[in-house]
């Protein structure tokens, strides 16, 4: 079986207000506003992520796009297995 190969390339983030960085989601095209709705609704409708989900409804996180810094990190990360 041949590994699947994903280039990470942007992402999106839900951060908090200390900048601390809760969700990182990677993408190989630039997210439009529609992969963004599709974030937010899997983030609400999926229980693993009941905290982050309750916290963008309150406000107390929010949901932007990630730096290039931050792109280059999670790659990393996803190249050497580390996240899923």
């Amino acid at each position: 079986m041949s590994e699947e190969t994903f280039d990470i390339k942007y992402g999106l983030i839900v951060v908090d207000a200390k900048g601390s960085v809760y969700h990182f989601c990677g993408y190989e095209t630039e997210p439009t506003k529609e992969m963004e709705t599709d974030l937010l609704i899997e983030l609400h409708e999926d229980p693993e992520f009941n905290y982050i989900s309750s916290s963008l409804d309150n406000k107390t996180m929010i949901l932007e796009k990630a730096t290039k810094e931050l792109v280059k990190y999670f790659r990393k990360k996803y190249n050497k297995g580390s996240v899923r």
